[in-house]
């Protein structure tokens, strides 16, 4: 038969726990017999807690996406642009042609073949 002893339980308030009779012989490993009810009292109630803001973790995010964008992001998408323009890298006027330069690449079979070559 069980009996109820008070003891506290994992938070610190008093509980009964139900303990059993136990013989060593037949004792498996696991956790201990019996189960945990709460004292009269029941549970303490806690008061509600106001979810705070958290900036941490985006301070830390911040310098490795601005390094990623610096040396990334923004380089490629002036290669695009370049590539978009006729200029020649000295010159300070660039001339838009759009996907001129793509049409000219794709339809003259020397260009094409060396893009071959690279692409293997």
């Amino acid at each position: 038969m069980a009996d109820a002893v008070p003891a506290r339980d994992l938070t610190g308030r008093w509980a009964y726990q139900m303990v059993t009779p136990t013989n060593t012989a037949s004792r498996v490993p696991g956790p201990p017999a019996g189960r945990w009810r709460l004292g009269p009292t029941g549970p303490r109630r806690q008061p509600p807690r106001r979810r705070k803001r958290v900036v941490t973790p985006y301070l830390f995010l911040l310098l490795p996406v601005a390094l990623l964008a610096t040396f990334t992001y923004i380089p490629v998408a002036n290669m695009f642009w370049y590539s978009a323009t006729s200029w020649n890298g000295l010159s300070p006027t660039k001339e838009f042609v759009g996907v001129g330069n793509y049409v000219e690449i794709l339809t003259r079979p020397e260009l094409f073949g060396v893009l071959r070559v690279s692409l293997y």
